[in-house]
């Protein structure tokens, strides 16, 4: 909310507006007279109202620029990338429908987190449901693309750090079972091998052996999954 509050200080006494410009950014500019704050203060609404307070107020270009700007700035710059015409630029002209015109200044991070939550709910082209990680990997480009935005003078900070982290927490756990030609073969390797002398033999080998039947969950498998390759419910620490 803009007002024009009286400061009394070691100078004398000044007239201090205090307003938020367009890009949330708080703004205290200090006057002699009421008069002067006051003409400043019309201004700056009417400027806002007409939305043209970067131009009336010689707002650096940086923040004026557009995400479509730095999408077409982007693209010129990494489209010799291998993975750019087979990803990113499906990606990039997603941003594109997202964020077009609007200033890069005006992005802020409930945006991001509005888009994410919105891609994440937003089935892919093969009609499947769009997983974290797939959303994770377009919410990292799109981190790249403001982090460049940065380096290049186009954006004072990136948005992504405004806030917690973007990403969504992936499960990289790897279930698997048995196949019918692996589950013979482990148990053979349970079998202890012949003693060819007085005290040998190889205990560990069996004892291996067992621990890896053991691990892989082979006995429950055979009996509640006869064919070997149908996934079941449940926690399993099972690894090939």
């Amino acid at each position: 909310m803009a007002n024009i509050r009286k400061k009394v200080n070691k100078t004398g006494t000044v007239w201090r507006v205090d307003y938020y410009d367009p890009d949330g950014r708080r703004v205290r500019k200090d006057f002699a007279l009421r008069k002067d704050a006051e003409a400043y203060l019309g201004k700056v609404m009417a400027a806002k109202k007409e939305d043209r307070y970067h131009d009336v107020f010689d707002v650096k270009k940086g923040t004026r620029v557009t995400f479509n700007e730095l999408a077409d700035r982007y693209v010129e710059n990494h489209q010799t990338q291998r993975c750019f015409s087979r990803l990113k630029y499906y990606l990039v002209e997603e941003y594109r429908a997202a964020f077009g015109d609007r200033r890069l200044s005006e992005i802020t991070f409930l945006d991001l987190e509005t888009y994410r939550n919105r891609r994440k709910t937003t089935p892919t082209r093969a009609g499947k449901p769009r997983t974290d990680a797939t959303v994770n990997r377009e919410m990292s480009t799109l981190r790249h693309m403001l982090n460049k935005a940065v380096e290049w003078g186009m954006l004072g900070a990136c948005p992504f750090e405004k806030g917690k982290r973007l990403m969504f927490k992936e499960n990289n756990h790897r279930l698997r079972f048995l196949s019918e030609e692996e589950i013979p073969r482990i148990i053979d390797a349970c079998v202890p091998p012949p003693q060819t002398h007085c005290g040998g033999g190889h205990p560990y080998r069996h004892e291996a052996g067992r621990a890896a039947l053991l691990k892989m969950g082979a006995d429950q498998q055979r009996a509640d999954l006869p064919d070997g390759n149908e996934e079941r419910p449940g926690p399993t620490n099972s690894h090939q």
